[in-house]
């Protein structure tokens, strides 16, 4: 089904007594420019850009009228030239039409419209999700010329959206604009990395005297912007760019600080992955030919960015694009639909993993309710299309596993088992959906799929002695993740695990897939050390290894620069890639001590539940539930904790003491006393508190 959001203004305060004028501009955009892997094809979704509008008027006597777009309009070129998300925009200044928006303009020479029947568009929705809208600014650290006339400014950090320029002009200078993210080590752009996409602007100057002009119809992923076409000893100023950073217009909702610089640039860079790629749909990348909405990033990254910010609005359009894009139930890899296939585990599971997300995080039911089909959908394929319950070896498999092979899909993990993984963590969700929705034959029908699912997968791929198939990482970590394995077993299996891992290095060797998995299952298994290790680890692979390379966003590869070696295959080499930013939903909830209770969603139920250790003295958290700000705050001296707890009002809160000494808690200055108290993990634990701020004092 082809769907089109439609945008509504209040233009009440805009309008005056007379005449008023109703004008648009319009560009190729998304709808018809360059778009997806044909290198040369435009215009996939349409052909060109097309307008539809109405002004609705509602008078004091209650009457209506309507003016809609028609034949009587007409149109013209204007100073932008040609404009295109991936090659950049062209503007000619000199080719400004005026007062072109006022009334009394003298159209006459402007071209009469053509038009088509509206009933034969696509559908016609409301907007769903907030515009992209100009978010914030950055305004350049430093500018050097790397030869005559061009310059280059470093705006600190990578960042998506456009440069405004504000430059001393020349009527007729063609001044150019290029972009990277990164800079060759002779102090040149590094653009290898864009592949196909141009990423270039273009301005050719209006007058003389300062003109300030920015982009439209475009956008990129930089943090050097590259300006030419100056003549020689002109002296550039800072002020001549500022970063226009643009995303979806969603509210703050989470933050992250502890006593460690280094991972508190980690929460940094994730944030900022998150920004640049939450444009209209979850992109993997903001800067090449691609920018597209790829299912598999997007659902191991979701318990994270819901905690950053609200992403329910933004979350809810986008599964109807992906529910979409299904095929006898089988979802792309990709959404709004493009020519991309679908079925590889772990990237069409989202269809399923995505809505569980948002009512885990909001508690809203709607979003549950809406995608219960198509979610239903994806299980029954995978039921069809598997062979005695194993998925079949397709897909991308652990992404990117850094295993030294050429094939970003070769995995050291079999994808029938990643396949057969997520057929149980889907059926499993499927049937807690299904409850939650009141459809008890559908939630019976679904758990005894998935433990059949579990059956087949223990029997093809589990010894008894608790080995895993592969014996890699990312395969004990689905079985463990997953709650694949019988209980009997898990514990040898998690020691193989731990085995795999010190084979490994002591470092983590996992993909898109893994990775997401691997600390929550060291800790949920009892070795928060190990967890620890491997988010101090500053030795490639690791999170700190591309702080140390001079990251400031996530990067799709572990080691897609180093001092060292330098750039990765360009091929696929994105400095703005967020899956890897999954390992934030890990800092909020175990280093911090805050998360959701899954059995009261939307934080109606709060769990406090820090873990100390790994040499971290403080690390605090806040998140505005849809109750109020829920805050866990701790840190460390001579072996006393002080944390402060604060419980927003009509939620409760679970607070899990990180100590086995229950006489030495105080609350608000008083001993716990008689306080009803339970254990949770083997630790002392306090469940249904009430609202409310809460000082904790307690030796460890």
């Amino acid at each position: 089904m082809d769907r089109l959001q439609t945008n509504a203004y209040d233009i009440t305060s805009m309008l005056h007594s007379g005449k008023n004028a109703l004008s648009a501009v319009i560009g190729d955009g998304w709808f018809s420019s360059r778009i997806g892997f044909d290198r040369k094809a435009r215009g996939f979704y349409g052909k060109k850009p097309e307008l539809l509008a109405q002004v609705e008027i509602t008078f004091k006597d209650g009457s209506k009228q309507i003016i809609a777009t028609d034949d009587t309009w007409k149109w013209s070129f204007g100073p932008i030239r040609f404009a295109d998300i991936y090659d950049g925009e062209e503007c000619d200044g000199r080719l400004d039409l005026g007062y072109w928006k006022e009334t009394g303009y003298d159209e006459s020479a402007w071209k009469t419209v053509a038009t088509k029947n509206v009933e034969a568009a696509p559908l016609l929705e409301p907007r769903r999700n907030q515009p992209i809208v100009q978010k914030d600014f950055l305004y350049p650290v430093s500018v050097k010329e790397i030869s005559e006339g061009t310059f280059i400014f470093d705006l600190g950090q990578n960042m998506v959206g456009w440069p405004r320029i504000r430059i001393p002009s020349v009527g007729g200078r063609e001044i150019k604009i290029r972009y990277a993210e990164m800079l060759n080590k002779d102090g040149t752009l590094y653009v290898e990395n864009y592949r196909a996409a141009q990423s270039v602007d273009k301005y050719t100057c209006a007058g003389t005297g300062t003109e300030e002009w920015e982009p439209t119809f475009t956008y990129h992923g930089f943090r050097y912007v590259e300006l030419s076409g100056f003549p020689k000893n002109i002296k550039p100023t800072l002020d001549w760019v500022r970063g226009i950073v643009l995303y979806n217009d969603m509210r703050s909702t989470g933050s992250f600080f502890c006593s460690k610089p280094k991972i508190n640039t980690l929460q940094n860079n994730i944030r900022w992955g998150q920004k640049s790629n939450f444009f209209s749909t979850p992109t993997d990348c903001p800067q090449r030919d691609e920018r597209l909405g790829w299912t598999g990033d997007a659902q191991v990254f979701i318990p994270t960015a819901a905690f950053n910010m609200d992403v329910s609005a933004f979350f809810t359009k986008w599964m109807l694009d992906l529910e979409d894009t299904a095929k006898d139930g089988c979802p792309a890899h990709v959404a709004p639909a493009l020519n991309v296939n679908g079925g590889s585990p772990a990237w069409s599971d989202a269809i399923v993993i995505c809505p569980w997300e948002i009512y885990m995080a909001f508690g809203d039911v709607k979003i549950l309710r809406q995608n219960y089909t198509a979610m239903a959908s994806w299980v029954d394929y995978m039921a069809r299309t598997s062979k005695n319950l194993i998925r079949p070896a397709k897909g991308y498999g652990d992404w990117l596993q850094p295993n030294g092979k050429t094939d970003s899909a070769a995995s050291d993990c079999p994808k029938d088992l990643i396949g057969t993984a997520y057929f149980v963590r889907s059926a499993d969700l499927l049937s807690k959906t299904a409850a939650v929705l009141g459809k008890t034959g559908d939630a019976e029908k679904y758990a005894n799929l998935a433990a059949d699912v579990r059956k087949a997968f223990n029997k093809e791929y589990v010894s008894k002695d608790g080995s895993v198939k592969s014996d890699c990482q990312t395969a004990y970590l689905l079985a463990l993740g997953f709650d694949i394995l019988p209980e009997t077993i898990r514990a040898k299996a998690f020691e193989k695990l731990v085995a795999a891992i010190a084979r490994d290095g002591n470092r983590l060797n996992t993909g898109f897939v893994g990775t997401p998995l691997l600390n929550p299952v060291l800790t949920r298994f009892g070795r928060m050390d190990l967890a620890y290790m491997l988010i101090n680890n500053e030795q490639y692979p690791s999170w700190i290894y591309p702080i140390n390379q001079g990251a400031t966003t996530m990067w799709e590869r572990w080691n897609s620069y180093s001092h060292e070696k330098g750039f990765g295959s360009a091929g696929m080499n994105s400095f703005n890639h967020y899956a890897y930013g999954a390992i934030g939903q890990w800092m909020y909830k175990d280093i911090a001590g805050l998360w959701y209770d899954e059995s009261n969603p939307g934080y109606k139920n709060i769990l406090f539940e820090p873990k100390l250790g790994g040499g971290f003295s403080f690390a605090n958290a806040t998140h505005e539930t849809p109750y109020g700000t829920a805050y866990s705050s701790w840190k460390v001296i001579d072996g006393v904790m002080e944390w402060t707890v604060i419980i927003p009002p009509n939620a409760t809160g679970t607070i899990t003491f990180p100590t086995q000494n229950v006489k030495s808690i105080r609350i608000n200055g008083y001993p716990v006393g008689s306080r009803k108290m339970t254990t949770k993990d083997g630790l002392p634990c306090m469940t249904d508190v009430a609202s409310g701020t809460y000082e904790i004092l307690l030796r460890k």
